[in-house]
């Protein structure tokens, strides 16, 4: 692990353990997270930092551990669920993800008035919707 390159996590791509976009980081390859406030679930602490596996490991019968669909896993944590303080900056953010342009947006509420789910129209840049 001493070897690995270690990436900053940023608002675009958020802790995978916490969700917050500063502090922690994660290795190039999304193998380990380095988190700076959840233990539970860590496979060693230290200085502070509490290290999670991402992509699990297994070992075949010849004693050695080799990882388990890696390319799957590691596109799992590029498309983890993010957490954003509003709406508005979720859609915000799938706008810049689909590389798409803003077309429209309906919003439907409950008998109470609250809304229960926004659903967002983008012109992708193919000419898909």
């Amino acid at each position: 692990m001493s070897s690995a390159t270690w990436l900053r996590v940023n608002r675009a791509k958020p802790c995978p353990v916490c969700g917050k976009d500063h502090a922690c980081k994660v290795t190039t390859d999304g193998a380990v997270a380095m988190c700076k406030r959840i233990a539970q679930g860590a496979f060693k602490e230290s200085k502070g930092w509490y290290f999670h596996r991402l992509i699990e490991k297994r070992h075949s019968g010849n004693g050695q551990a080799h990882r388990t669909n890696s390319r799957l896993q590691a596109q799992q944590v590029r498309y983890a669920p993010q957490i954003y303080p509003d709406a508005q900056a979720a859609i915000d953010a799938a706008g810049r993800q689909c590389g798409g342009r803003f077309v429209n947006k309906w919003t439907y509420r409950n008998r109470d008035g609250d809304i229960v789910l926004r659903v967002i129209r983008y012109a992708l840049p193919d000419g898909g919707k």
